[in-house]
């Protein structure tokens, strides 16, 4: 089936003008230039429908024309969007984020407020009006795409525009343009976590399905995790990372200063220590690296408090330096806490009278001995140190 090309429409004139616009660096439906499919993202086959950059060109969402439409109806069909102006000081109570965003809003903190505060004051970031849907029942703008850019702008003062349908759209839609809107900006693997196990849960679904319809009796069991990540195209590593954070408490990511920009060693490093599973499935080094729930409670409460010491925004260091320095105290933190719970036997040592020599005991139990002279007192000497040793034994 031809692909059919999205038409911007503009009913007005540009509404309004920001004085902190000037620039034109694009952050806001910055989509790949060969497109991207919506519908092949969805596994719908009756329609098939590509957003480029050249059909949202973002120039023209730079001019703030009062109305644009979007295929994120049902089956593709155009969703009518107007251009609202909002102050900074009203969005804290008109907009929110939408269910459907790929960022979860949990893990955008006051850091990451100001970074985005940053950009807009410097790369004015903000000149591209964001994506959202009015919740009639809360009577809230709910952020497709631009979540942001909607917190930079109330940290900095600025307005905030963004194009709103009162009409219903497309849940799935919605949620595919976010991921894609933001391929840019790479939202970190915590909140690509959660659209990843939809995917994986939709995958196994529809293999259970193919089975039963190809009259597979062993319709109940599933791909395997190589076959997932080939379907999903992602690099193995990743894919284990983002499936095992689910086995680490919410409370340990948000710990970090910004989890919405922590990489994957550093979330490794997390899941290595305090990772809740069937230790059975574990290899021997990678249980000796567990810590129980004392010590897990002892890292949170010690963590909380680097981070509250340290005044990451207050400082204005980057989310991930901040994270950087975050990790690194959390890992001497969990190592230290293994050595206190499983000490190293020190090397046991018996010095000879007159320094004649020693005799060593290992931690291994194994004896060594060292005699500075071979004569008749270091035998002597050494014999009755010995001797004494094996009294002490008994």
């Amino acid at each position: 089936m031809a692909k059919r090309t999205i038409q911007l429409t503009a009913t007005d004139a540009m509404v309004g003008h920001n004085p902190h616009t000037e620039k034109t660096k694009s952050t806001a439906l910055d989509l790949p230039d060969d497109g991207f499919d919506l519908d092949s993202e969805l596994g719908e086959e009756d329609f098939s429908q590509t957003i480029t950059a050249e059909d949202v060109d973002p120039e023209t969402l730079k001019e703030g024309k009062n109305e644009i439409a979007l295929p994120l109806g049902r089956n593709g069909a155009d969703v009518v969007f107007k251009l609202v102006r909002i102050p900074a000081d009203e969005l804290a109570k008109r907009v929110t984020i939408h269910p459907d965003n790929a960022r979860v809003k949990e893990y955008f903190t006051e850091l990451d407020r100001l970074e985005a505060k940053k950009m807009i004051s410097e790369e004015g970031i903000n000149v591209y009006p964001a994506l959202g849907t009015f919740n009639k029942q809360n009577n809230l703008i709910e952020l497709v795409d631009g979540f942001r850019r909607s917190q930079g702008c109330e940290a900095g003062g600025y307005d905030f525009q963004v194009y709103v349908s009162y009409d219903s759209i497309n849940p799935k839609r919605a949620s595919s343009l976010s991921r894609n809107a933001n391929l840019h900006v790479g939202n970190g693997l915590l909140e690509k976590r959660h659209a990843l196990k939809r995917e994986i849960d939709s995958k196994h679904r529809h293999h259970e399905l193919a089975s039963q319809r190809a009259g597979n009796v062993d319709n109940t069991k599933k791909l395997s995790q190589s076959a997932i990540i080939k379907q999903l195209g992602i690099p193995r590593a990743d894919y284990y990372a983002a499936i095992q954070s689910f086995e680490v408490s919410e409370k340990v990511w948000k710990l970090f200063p910004s989890p919405a920009t922590l990489g994957r060693p550093s979330i490794n490093t997390v899941i290595d220590y305090f990772r809740i599973c069937d230790e059975s499935q574990l290899t021997e080094s990678k249980k000796g690296k567990l810590l129980n729930e004392e010590q897990r409670a002892t890292v949170i409460t010690t963590v909380s408090q680097f981070v509250a010491q340290s005044n990451f925004a207050v400082n204005e260091i980057a989310p991930k330096d901040a994270n950087t320095a975050t990790i690194k105290f959390f890992s001497k933190t969990c190592s230290q806490l293994l050595k206190e719970s499983n000490p190293k036997v020190s090397d046991n040592v018996n010095t000879l009278p007159d320094n004649l020599g020693k005799v060593t005991t290992k931690e291994n139990g194994a004896l060594t001995i060292e005699l500075q002279t071979l004569s008749s007192e270091s035998m002597s000497a050494l014999m009755a140190q010995l001797q004494a040793m094996i009294e002490d034994a008994n």
